[in-house]
């Protein structure tokens, strides 16, 4: 039987209305800023435009975080993604860690141009308030994650399923069954903004479908978060048949496509 012993609510109210401050007062807020638009939702900035000849080097932006914004030394980015555009700009988005482990919904995106970052916007947390510690194995998070999701079968349980990802992928050790990962979650401690070290798994269900990224409390093994996925698990729709003329069908999502069953 599912029991959600945390609902966990992501976002934490802070302003009733996003405050933006440009000029001077910019400038006053942070130094070398044109525009500065802090969160409705958190005590930070959610984006910050440089002023015209303040832009800072996009290898100094970790430093430029933790004078400019006061991180813990803790703190660090990876990159995710980047792409450019038509205007000569490459978009960067960051992945946030603390200590290695990444904080869940933590991502900013770097604007730059010719190697100069000109705006930023995403979240920055503030220094982190860990309420628990890792006191349970990720084998029990495990257990505790599927017996929370409770499916009567999984995709790694089905050779047919693992033989397609290992082809989908072109990789012989491919696999459905969940990886490990280390995440620090937002919670809330008594009223008050927190965080909580998880173990995380990529659940997949075969039966009945489902999909869902789980997040298992390092410290008692309840379930801190379920982000499903997949919102709407079977997909049905009309084909025109060779020869049975038009009939329903029901489609089903692999992770990366869809596909007839």
């Amino acid at each position: 039987m599912k029991k959600l012993y945390l609902i966990l609510i992501v976002l934490f109210p802070v302003f009733a209305y996003a405050q933006v401050f440009t000029g001077r007062a910019a400038n006053e807020y942070l130094q070398g800023t044109a525009e500065i638009r802090l969160s409705d939702r958190y005590a930070a900035p959610d984006y910050i435009r440089f002023a015209a000849g303040n832009e800072i080097p996009h290898g100094d932006f970790e430093f430029w975080v933790s004078k400019a914004l006061k991180f813990d030394e803790g703190y660090a980015f990876s990159e995710i993604s980047r792409h450019e555009d038509k205007l000569g700009y490459s978009h960067i988005r960051l992945q946030l860690n603390y200590h290695n482990i990444p904080v869940t919904g933590a991502m900013v995106v770097l604007h730059v141009r010719n190697q100069m970052i000109e705006s930023i916007n995403g979240y920055f947390p503030p220094d982190p308030h860990i309420t628990n510690s890792y006191s349970i194995s990720a084998e029990q998070a495990l257990s505790k994650a599927l017996d929370f999701v409770d499916a009567e079968s999984y995709k790694w349980e089905s050779p047919e399923e693992e033989a397609f990802i290992k082809q989908y992928t072109n990789n012989p050790d491919a696999s459905f069954y969940p990886e490990t990962q280390r995440a620090i979650v937002p919670v809330t401690d008594n009223g008050e903004h927190a965080y909580a070290y998880a173990w995380k798994f990529d659940i997949y269900a075969h039966r009945p479908v489902y999909r869902a990224e789980i997040y298992v409390d390092a410290s008692n093994g309840e379930i801190i978060l379920e982000n499903k996925k997949i919102h709407h698990i079977d997909s049905v729709g009309t084909a025109n048949t060779k020869y049975s003329g038009s009939r329903s069908i029901t489609t089903d999502y692999t992770g990366t496509q869809f596909r007839l069953r």
